[in-house]
């Protein structure tokens, strides 16, 4: 089976993100499926690093997190994510 990657772009997120990927996880059926999660950090400020320091301690040992030094907007983020991944096989989220 062929699985996907899945890329979120992240500007400022908030524990909405965090959220999301627990879904993933809470759903074992899904998570078969899922090669990867990139989640792209288009250049964030710095009260909203803890977001991310909270993703890196979820339990998965698929996810990676990419992080532009300064905005560099939502397009340039996905072909951040694009340009990590190795298989044909990617599904975006709208951002966070």
């Amino acid at each position: 089976m062929e699985q996907i990657n899945v890329i979120i772009p992240a500007l400022n997120p908030d524990k909405k993100l965090i959220a999301l990927i627990r879904d993933f996880i809470d759903a074992p059926e899904l998570m078969q499926k899922i090669r990867a999660f990139i989640i792209v950090d288009d250049g964030s400020d710095s009260s909203h690093q803890s977001i991310f320091t909270q993703l890196q301690q979820l339990p998965l040992n698929n996810l990676t997190i990419l992080h532009h030094t300064h905005n560099r907007g939502k397009g340039a983020a996905l072909k951040t994510g694009f340009q990590y991944v190795t298989n044909r096989f990617r599904s975006c989220n709208d951002g966070f």
